[in-house]
């Protein structure tokens, strides 16, 4: 056997199998893509933590502020 019959009977379909194995997993990575686009949507972003952060600390600050002036009216 020399070697041009060992590239055509060994070498040629084993590069043919790799190729079509790879757009297989290339399918399954667009699919994967695809799932965690649609469920992160269902998670809140940095941007509305942050708000949601902003707001507490505004709500904690009034709190502070009308814990201070009942004290105040008290003495």
């Amino acid at each position: 056997m020399d070697w041009l019959q060992f590239l055509e009977i060994i070498c040629v379909p084993a590069f043919v199998w790799l190729i079509y194995d790879l757009s297989g997993v290339k399918k399954d990575l667009a699919d994967f893509k695809l799932k965690v686009a649609e469920d992160a949507v269902k998670y809140a972003t940095n941007e509305s933590i942050l708000r949601m952060e902003s707001k507490i600390d505004d709500l904690r600050d009034l709190i502070i502020d009308e814990l201070k002036t009942k004290k105040a009216n008290r003495k």
